[in-house]
């Protein structure tokens, strides 16, 4: 009789331990489900989000903003790349 109480409250207790476990790992995708919800809210369809060499790009409203920002960054980059070129073309010399 002793045994069968003892083997009871092993099992008794393997079952607790492994609904506490499962509990704990729904917990934690449930706390993933809400922060992917939450990162997704924030890029609603009115707002448009660049990001150019890992740089974050202010949020735009319209497609014209979008565009003018990128062609901004696009000139900067190309009149980076032109300093870069005559220096390079410099030391060449």
């Amino acid at each position: 009789m002793k045994s069968n109480i003892e083997k009871a409250v092993a099992i008794i207790a393997s079952l607790s331990l492994l609904l506490g476990l499962s509990l704990g790992h729904i917990h934690q995708q449930q706390q993933q489900i809400n922060q992917l919800k939450a990162s997704h809210s924030s890029f609603g369809s009115d707002h448009i989000r660049i990001l150019i060499d890992n740089d974050r790009i202010i949020d735009l409203t319209t497609m014209n903003q979008a565009l003018e920002k990128v062609e901004h960054k696009l000139k900067e980059k190309e009149e980076k790349l032109r300093h870069f070129r005559c220096r390079i073309g410099r030391q060449a010399e």
